[in-house]
């Protein structure tokens, strides 16, 4: 589902040249032909926790929560008269008509928000309803059949199972009770998801620096802030102790300095 920005206006010719976006002046919201294409697909399930993960922890980086809030409003309504009225209200500047390029409050704070939260990727997966709908009657049928057939082999004499013992490469075992590394996945403000594996007792510092090393980026020329659950951490702070469960994801906002 898009958003009142993420459709192309009829009368509208929209300039794909790479040239610099104005930083100042104020231009009435405009509709604006948006795509893009995640990483790895993704279900709409997912991508809602993604978005709802921005939203939550964006007020933290940088920026007013009410003008956070506003935003998420505007881009979520399919109304522009509505998106709007909510620019207006919060007295923002958005200097070329569309929210997808950044906006600025009062206070001279830019305010930057992922395509993601605009508009779905182009390789989105629908999620499948198997599980809701009744197993077909052949199935049940199988089923029955094998019930029966199990009933039937229950008379059979016992056969004394044969157990086989492998023996396994020490050296190896060892290896794998050594690696105590975890995967922990670094999702980007700019959407990309980092997976990296890291080691309990390894410090935030060392994780920036891994991520860092995977874009290709020189650790001096960036400020990365980790935000786990609406909650800034510290570089000091181990995985063991930042509480990420399984599968759990930390936010990172990196800024250019």
């Amino acid at each position: 589902m898009g958003c009142c920005a993420s459709q192309l206006d009829e009368n509208e010719v929209f300039d794909v040249t790479d040239g610099p976006l104005p930083s100042s002046g104020n231009t009435p919201l405009r509709k604006k032909n948006l795509s893009w294409t995640s990483e790895t697909p993704m279900t709409l399930s997912q991508l809602q926790s993604q978005r709802d993960g921005f939203w939550d922890t964006a007020p933290v980086y940088e920026g007013q929560r009410e003008v956070w809030e506003g935003l998420r409003t505007a881009c979520e309504t399919t109304d522009l008269v509505h998106a709007q009225s909510i620019v207006d209200e919060l007295r923002l500047s958005v200097p070329t008509g569309h929210l997808s390029d950044g906006c600025y409050d009062e206070r001279g704070n830019r305010y930057i928000i992922p395509l993601y939260c605009f508009v779905e990727p182009t390789n989105v997966v629908v999620e499948s309803i198997e599980a809701e709908m009744p197993a077909p009657e052949y199935e049940l049928e199988d089923k029955n059949y094998r019930h029966i057939e199990e009933a039937s082999t229950a008379s059979k004499p016992y056969v004394i199972p044969v157990i086989t013992i492998t023996e396994h490469d020490s050296e190896a075992a060892e290896e794998s009770l050594a690696d105590d590394t975890q995967e922990l996945t670094v999702r980007l403000n700019t959407g990309k998801d980092v997976r990296l594996r890291v080691s309990p007792t390894e410090d935030l510092h060392s994780v920036k620096r891994k991520v860092c090393a995977v874009e290709n980026i020189e650790p001096s020329s960036v400020n990365i802030r980790f935000i786990y659950l609406g909650k800034i951490l510290e570089d000091k702070l181990i995985i063991e102790n930042t509480k990420v469960s399984a599968g759990g994801v930390i936010q990172a906002l990196m800024v250019q300095i």
